[in-house]
């Protein structure tokens, strides 16, 4: 939208407007300095907990040498028994996500285009959504068992909600005067569902979808801790009951690394379709 701006107007040094490989050029050369910023707050961080970790001023149990962390880290990924759990809570997660990214879309457009589906489902969906999940982790276990479904079903239930409100706010958000538009052009519903609602409702969507993902991460974790074989809530678990300070360190740290990835891949998509609708 800085088309026949002067470059001071468009916030860019003079010479670069209107130039996209310039403009291109100067976006990466902002980030740099934010990646630096993070990256020193990260090695900063772990730096300062490996020294304190050292002092003594608190018992290893209470907090373990970062060293000590990275190097059982290293005998789980080198020894492939982190690689069996990681799979099993990947497939446990990723199902009930599924699950949760086609129900909560569909039911949340339908809240979002109709009135009636809304009142039908709005005390419904309210209530569940402010049921802590972990309420149903015991109902669950009881009507599925301990295998992979009540695992699932748990973390279905902690994304759904997500997913559907903000798809539901997002269809709600459409810009009528251009549905009136559509409407007098005798556009068909389908067309105007295609062109209109779900372009403006995407960026909702992946909203609902990173805050989806985070808490889905929390249900399979729990669900694990709570009735579990195999999984990294179970290994959580385990190494908690033995006081293994170290693997849970170590394993906080993956479960840490596996919801940045994650946030990361769904902000960057958010901020894709962002720029899609703005244009």
């Amino acid at each position: 939208m800085t088309a026949g701006l002067p470059a001071e107007a468009a916030g860019l040094p003079a010479g670069l407007a209107g130039t996209p490989s310039n403009v291109t050029v100067l976006a990466r050369r902002r980030g740099a300095p934010r990646f630096t910023l993070q990256f020193i707050s990260v090695v900063g961080g772990l730096s300062a907990w490996q020294l304190f970790a050292m002092s003594g001023i608190v018992p290893p149990l209470f907090l373990p040498k970062l060293s000590d962390v990275l190097i059982d880290l290293w005998n789980l990924l080198s020894s492939g028994k982190l690689n069996q759990h990681l799979l099993a809570s990947g497939i446990e997660f990723g199902g009930g996500m599924l699950a949760a990214l086609i129900v909560g879309i569909v039911v949340g457009i339908g809240m979002g285009a109709s009135s009636r589906i809304d009142k039908l489902l709005v005390w419904w969906v309210s209530a569940l959504d402010a049921t802590p999940r972990i309420a149903f982790a015991p109902l669950l276990i009881i009507w599925f068992g301990i295998g992979l479904e009540s695992k699932m079903v748990l973390v279905f239930i902690s994304g759904l909600f997500p997913i559907l409100l903000s798809t539901a706010s997002g269809v709600r958000t459409t810009s009528r005067e251009l549905l009136e538009m559509a409407h007098s052009f005798s556009i068909p519903r389908l067309m105007q569902f295609r062109a209109i609602i779900l372009p403006g409702a995407v960026p909702f969507i992946i909203t609902g979808v990173r805050l989806g993902i985070t808490r889905g991460l929390i249900g399979i974790v729990v669900g694990e801790m709570i009735a579990s074989t195999q999984g990294i809530g179970w290994m959580l678990s385990n190494a908690t009951d033995t006081f293994n300070m170290v693997r849970v360190f170590a394993l906080i740290i993956v479960l840490a690394a596996v919801g940045v990835s994650l946030t990361t891949l769904a902000r960057w998509l958010e901020r894709r379709f962002d720029s899609w609708r703005a244009i």
